[in-house]
């Protein structure tokens, strides 16, 4: 069988970029997937938590934090008030793990943050309050 030289030039170029990581290359944040076991599996086990963790209150979110023993936790819960858009809520949630996790991953704790249900649009000025918001939280814990 004769293949030519232009088709097994855009197979190779097409097999390499399906191996390449899928990040947009003028991406706001680095975006990056936080592993299912660091995530709270269960609603009765965050219902459990929320009883017995520390809350601290901030102008867009509700904070939940506990030292653990164990591995740290983070998981961040969004409601629809808060944005119409299902992007909007995806973006908070993005713009939050990719906030705290690096804070905490370390600390040994297990944090739940919480949007109040006010309307967020995505904005670079909502960005950096809320950075700055969450990043002076974590850092009073």
């Amino acid at each position: 069988m004769v293949f030519s030289s232009a088709w097994l030039l855009t197979r190779a170029v097409s097999s390499s970029l399906a191996a390449a990581p899928r990040v947009a290359p003028n991406s706001r944040y680095n975006s990056f997937m936080i592993p299912k076991s660091r995530k709270f599996p269960l609603r009765s086990e965050f219902i459990a938590f929320r009883k017995t963790a520390k809350k601290t209150l901030t102008p867009h979110t509700i904070v939940y934090h506990l030292k653990t023993t164990g591995s740290t936790h983070l998981s961040v819960i969004v409601p629809k008030k808060t944005g119409k858009l299902a992007t909007t809520r995806t973006w908070l949630k993005r713009l939050t793990y990719d906030t705290l996790y690096p804070l905490i991953q370390d600390q040994k704790l297990d944090v739940v943050v919480v949007y109040k249900p006010l309307s967020l649009k995505k904005s670079p000025i909502i960005q950096k309050e809320l950075i700055h918001e969450l990043t002076q939280t974590i850092s009073n814990l």
